[in-house]
């Protein structure tokens, strides 16, 4: 039974969209999964339905000319819920800067990626993470 709150996931990229699926359907199954492709789907999301939104995996370049920064800037403070910025680049300063709760690098390990979710969802917002 899915009832623990939302876990959102914002990545371009097909394949990584379909693996992030899996994993957080597998280590995550209390939760509901919401996948989008752009930054401008994941911004409707997030000024008309914010609630129960406990985490959001945020690729920092989606497409729509929406950096995952700049949505963190926009919104880290107007809800209640990490955001966790995935990046190929080392972008951890600028993260933070953006009020992330995290910055996770491409290429990362399923392990690493669980850990920083579990801390985010047991709401240790007071920490930067980076990986």
């Amino acid at each position: 039974m899915k009832n623990k709150g939302r876990i959102i996931v914002t990545e371009d990229d097909k394949n990584i969209r379909e693996l992030m699926k899996l994993f957080l359907n597998s280590y995550f199954p209390n939760y509901e999964l919401e996948i989008y492709k752009d930054g401008h789907s994941l911004k409707k999301t997030l000024n008309s339905n914010p609630k129960g939104i406990e985490l959001i995996l945020l690729d920092n370049d989606v497409p729509d000319k929406s950096l995952g920064l700049e949505i963190t800037r926009d919104y880290s403070l107007k809800i209640n819920a990490p955001i966790v910025i995935i990046s190929g680049y080392p972008i951890d300063k600028e993260a933070e800067q953006a009020g992330a709760y995290a910055f996770v690098k491409k290429p990362f390990t399923m392990n690493e990626l669980s850990e920083v979710i579990k801390k985010g969802l047991n709401h240790k917002k007071e920490l930067f993470t980076s990986l």
